[in-house]
């Protein structure tokens, strides 16, 4: 008999209690100045924000004990923990480490941390579930979080949507028939986009209405950035190409959008009416009104606040990336 496969064993999720609306005075500028790429963010309502002084690591690390919760699974057993943490307190290490601290993980359990961005949750299930077949570790812990909203200049349309949160998976093995294991995932990208949508430092000399708050020396605090040619980006590959590739990923496997769960990233109801038009799913789970744009988090908190709503046993987990990627895991369970 072949040993069980793994699964997706347990999942959780954490978002900061203090909500922000669209009349919060933080957009004022925003909306009385219209800046650039404005259009582009709609079907946005509230957001998630972390309080001033309170970090990304332990809203990560309480994902991952819910995670680890719903699992039946204890910290000591946890082999392998992937994941990040955007924006992360330090270049490196990440804030992953933080979370390996906070739960008491064991010193055997392997830290990497992986700088995917908005396709991170995915690859990271992608990544162990092959380690765990590979007898490289018998239990994983899959944590993203986000903290954007520290992270984006107000004066800017990119911080319009910004939110934070925090989720997480656990992959084991196991047989539930209740339970998701991996089938197949896709890829593609577009590297000529390299550099249009970015996250770092800008120097001062460049033009920024940023406030004192957001300036660090000579550059700015680490930031979300739009340049010349993400419109491009956002239209041309980011509404068309996750799409393709989570059409051509169920059709492989004699799929039609009418068999599947979507759960996408979410920046704006622009994308998601897109994808939602081409890929026709039976079942379209997202919360843009509810909790905004979690950037590297929206996947996996979806995934784990909405599974009891969950109606097909074929789920396709999509989200692009800045790189420009975009990526597409399908999952299936036996039954519900």
């Amino acid at each position: 008999m072949s040993a069980p496969a793994p699964q997706i064993a347990g999942l959780g999720y954490a978002v900061p209690p203090l909500v922000r609306g669209n009349d919060d005075p933080v957009f004022d500028w925003i909306k009385q100045h219209n800046p650039q790429y404005t259009d582009l963010f709609t079907g946005l309502q509230y957001r998630r924000v972390l309080a001033p002084g309170q970090s990304l690591g332990p809203l990560m690390a309480a994902a991952a004990a819910r995670a680890l919760a719903d699992a039946d699974i204890p910290p000591r057993q946890v082999d392998l923990l992937v994941g990040w943490g955007s924006v992360a307190r330090y270049y490196s290490p990440n804030d992953i480490t933080e979370v390996h601290y906070l739960l008491g993980l064991p010193p055997h359990c392997r830290i990497v941390p992986l700088g995917s961005e908005f396709t991170c949750f995915q690859d990271g299930i992608v990544m162990t579930d092959a380690m765990l077949r590979q007898k490289a570790a018998g239990t994983a812990l899959v944590v993203v979080g986000a903290n954007w909203t520290q992270h984006v200049d107000y004066h800017e349309a990119v911080s319009i949507g910004a939110s934070d949160g925090a989720g997480a998976a656990v992959l084991s093995a196991g047989t539930s028939s209740a339970r998701f294991t991996v089938v197949d995932s896709l890829n593609r990208v577009d590297t000529s986009f390299y550099g249009t949508m970015y996250v770092g430092q800008r120097p001062l000399d460049l033009p920024c209405e940023c406030t004192k708050d957001l300036r660090d020396g000579a550059f700015t605090k680490v930031l979300m950035t739009f340049n010349p040619g993400a419109s491009q980006a956002f239209w041309d590959f980011g509404a068309v190409v996750p799409a393709e590739v989570t059409l051509a990923l169920i059709e492989k496997h004699g799929l039609s959008g009418a068999d599947i769960t979507l759960i996408s990233h979410q920046t704006t109801d622009k994308l998601i009416n897109a994808w939602a038009e081409r890929i026709q799913p039976a079942q379209y789970l997202q919360t843009l009104k509810e909790l905004g744009n979690m950037t590297s988090a929206s996947v996996a908190v979806n995934f784990a606040k909405l599974y009891e709503q969950i109606e097909k046993d074929w789920v396709v987990l999509l989200a692009p990336g800045h790189q420009q990627q975009a990526g597409a895991v399908l999952l299936r369970r036996t039954r519900r």
